[in-house]
């Protein structure tokens, strides 16, 4: 059951990016115009023009679900190598269909001037690394790394069993938990913040910055509301963690354990003031760095799906 939320919330995320809109717009107009695989002799106009965006878009479709599938699966492997597994998968399973649909709509006279299975293959192949080359300008995927040290066989120097255990169950007792569980054991710190950026957020615990593949309303579901608040559309801070607040050209930032600032846009603002947090010294804040979508003092793993990195803070 896990395994299909997490499909259906990585579909969700892949059918709303602004690259599929664009691709399904692009790709019907080319079609509908340049009426590929003999579709212009053998579809009138009207035709075409209702033919290839359904059929397009069921490509799209089907195209969004596959790259769900497969970031839930091997979302550790390089954006480009999860490209290129997407594009055969599609390939193997869109290419049959339309060239099934093709040859039905086709009358016996045009039966052999319709290219063969493979060729159809090959449109759709590239077609699917043209779609992931428009996601990567529009929205550079986050780097990721090869599967988790963790995952090896244990080295000599190790934590002990019982030690792991004990500090899982540490971690349990944390607000925040929930969340805290998807982090690799050594992470497992009283949680600052995290932000959210595409389908992946950010998260600063006292022991580092790591990045997990997961959207950040599905991370603000995991969290208890008297662990901490959302003050930013692409934010949310542990009430722990807030050292003071200070408003600047009619702005206001939390000043953070961390020493990172992160500000409160305005919907969030009474609420903020609500929870009567100490003013910070506006002269002091300004030497502070703000935060855009993840910064932290602290070491940055990054995390696909169990993976993780060192990287450079975004």
């Amino acid at each position: 059951m896990q395994f299909f939320r997490q499909v259906l919330a990585q579909w969700r995320a892949a059918g709303q990016a602004p690259a599929v809109l664009i691709a399904l717009l692009a790709f019907s107009l080319f079609a509908v115009g340049s009426g590929p695989f003999e579709t212009i002799h053998i579809l009138s106009f009207e035709q075409r023009l209702l033919y290839w965006p359904a059929i397009l878009g069921l490509g799209l479709f089907l195209g969004t679900l596959v790259r769900a599938v497969l970031i839930v699966l091997i979302g550790h492997w390089p954006y480009w190598a999860l490209s290129f597994a997407c594009a055969s998968l599609i390939s193997v399973l869109f290419a049959p269909l339309l060239w099934f649909l093709v040859r039905s709509f086709a009358p016996p006279l045009f039966a052999e001037l319709l290219p063969p299975l493979w060729h159809i293959g090959l449109y759709t192949w590239v077609a699917s690394l043209w779609v992931s080359s428009l996601r990567q300008v529009i929205a550079p995927a986050a780097p990721v790394a090869a599967p988790p040290a963790s995952a090896a066989p244990p080295v000599e120097g190790s934590l002990p069993e019982p030690v792991a255990a004990e500090e899982t169950a540490r971690a349990a007792a944390l607000p925040g938990a929930a969340l805290l569980a998807r982090l690799d054991p050594a992470d497992r710190a009283p949680l600052l913040r995290f932000s959210g950026r595409d389908h992946y957020i950010d998260v600063v615990t006292e022991a580092g910055n790591t990045r997990l593949l997961l959207r950040f309303s599905d991370a603000l579901a995991l969290l208890e509301p008297e662990a901490g608040m959302q003050v930013h559309r692409s934010h949310w801070v542990a009430h722990a963690a807030v050292q003071g607040v200070v408003r600047r050209s009619g702005r206001l930032f939390l000043i953070l354990a961390d020493g990172g600032e992160v500000p409160v846009s305005r919907p969030y603002q009474e609420a903020v003031v609500q929870q009567g947090y100490p003013t910070a010294d506006s002269g002091t804040a300004k030497a502070r760095r703000p935060v855009s979508t993840a910064s932290a003092s602290a070491p940055n793993r990054a995390e696909n799906s169990g993976s993780r990195t060192d990287s450079p803070p975004v």
